[in-house]
């Protein structure tokens, strides 16, 4: 995030340079937990609790910017629970996610990539059974 802001900021001619990016980069990391602990506060105050579990099979739509499958709906795997802060890791394999699969093996034998993609609790539905 912080070169993006430095990238803006050379567009108005301001001057920088690396401490800035990292100036603003560590700003990015300060507004972001002060955000989760906001957040934090308000799921234990509405008494927010997560209606899936891990290994369930849900629906979400994809909400990236920048995706040619920007507002496509996609079936995942919950892969974990976040209840401090009301979010699931959804493992979305058609997105090339590779879920928990790397998880103990050893370091030679993984493969890299995203496990998946955090999602709000409200923003995920039921997987709809396929008709017969």
């Amino acid at each position: 995030m912080g070169f993006g802001c430095f990238k803006l900021a050379n567009k108005l001619d301001w001057d920088g340079d690396s401490q800035l990016v990292d100036i603003l980069d560590m700003a990015s990391l300060y507004a972001s937990q002060a955000y989760n602990e906001i957040l934090k506060e308000w799921v234990i105050a509405a008494h927010i609790k997560p209606t899936f579990k891990v290994g369930d099979k849900v629906r979400v739509i994809a909400e990236r910017k920048y995706r040619a499958d920007k507002g496509v709906e996609h079936v995942g795997e919950i892969i974990q629970v976040d209840t401090d802060i009301a979010v699931y890791v959804v493992c979305i394999t058609a997105l090339g996610h590779i879920g928990m699969e790397n998880e103990g093996k050893p370091m030679s034998l993984r493969r890299t990539g995203t496990n998946g993609i955090l999602y709000p609790f409200e923003d995920v539905r039921p997987e709809i059974a396929k008709e017969a």
